[in-house]
């Protein structure tokens, strides 16, 4: 295997309520629980899945030779289970001028060669449907 990137964040409790990249951007963090402004762990597993998620079907797309917009959107929920949480993550693959059987077909292929969709696809909650664009 070769390596073609690395990027660490970093949150330390010496710089509250912050997650920083080495070297780049940094972003205020908030808890979804809590009412003050920042963003959360929520937000920003929902932006990494919806990114990998449409950069890799737009490749497999541009592979076939199907030059059309596409669009995934993701629902990240909080859910409370017993004393601890877990997420119910669903994404919501649409590609313009497509059937939804083949946005089925491609969002499949996508979901089996995104990076994030590879980490996160053995929870039973993580979820991949189809809509019209």
């Amino acid at each position: 295997m070769e390596k073609k990137y690395t990027t660490t964040a970093v949150n330390d409790t010496k710089i509250r309520d912050t997650t920083r990249i080495e070297g780049g951007m940094e972003l205020k963090m908030t808890s979804p629980l809590r009412d003050t402004s920042g963003s959360n762990p929520e937000q920003t597993i929902g932006i990494a899945w919806a990114t990998c998620f449409n950069m890799t079907l737009k490749q497999i797309l541009n592979a076939k030779g199907l030059d059309t917009d596409s669009k995934v959107s993701v629902e990240v929920n909080l859910m409370k289970e017993g004393v601890g949480y877990y997420f119910e993550m669903i994404a919501t693959v649409a590609i313009d001028g497509m059937s939804l059987e083949d946005t089925d077909y491609y969002a499949d292929l996508a979901h089996h060669r995104c990076p994030v969709s590879k980490l996160i696809s053995s929870n039973p909650h993580v979820h991949v449907k189809s809509e019209t664009y």
